[in-house]
């Protein structure tokens, strides 16, 4: 994959920062109906939870990680708490994404301290094929395992 104008950080991981929009890379050389995920590290923190406005279990929301938003020209895409999962339609696919504002951030996570805005932090790994080990989300039909 083309890496955005951030870098990697020394584990390979993409640098992002809060409040990017409408940034771009391309995974290239993928095979078509294939599951991929570039796993989203934020998601493992512990989330806040505010329980007194939990009644049921299904109250809960799913963990929200650095991702807002993202889209693709050439497949299938869905954002979740464990990163960016994509189906390609064809070999290169062009993905674009936007990241939460600091405040959105840590609004869920705001156990964390210190409370960094500026930085670039090394939270979405590299692109695999997800050979099973994560469930694709709802609405992403896909060929799992080894190819």
């Amino acid at each position: 994959a083309a890496v955005p104008g951030g870098g990697v950080d020394s584990e390979g991981r993409l640098l992002l920062r809060f409040g990017e929009t409408g940034c771009q890379f391309t995974a290239r050389q993928c095979m078509a109906g294939y599951c991929y995920l570039m796993q989203d590290f934020s998601s493992l923190l512990t989330r806040d939870l505010n329980v007194t406005h939990l009644n049921t279990y299904t109250d809960l929301e799913a963990p929200a990680g650095i991702f807002k938003d993202v889209s693709i020209e050439g497949g299938q895409v869905a954002v979740t708490a464990a990163g960016i999962h994509f189906v390609p339609e064809t070999q290169d696919v062009v993905i674009t994404y936007s990241t939460r504002t600091c405040a959105e951030f840590y609004a869920q996570f705001g156990g964390e301290w210190p409370q960094v805005c500026t930085a670039q932090f090394g939270l979405a790994g590299q692109i695999v094929t997800n050979i099973g080990l994560v469930t694709p989300p709802k609405g992403i039909e896909c060929r799992t395992g080894l190819p």
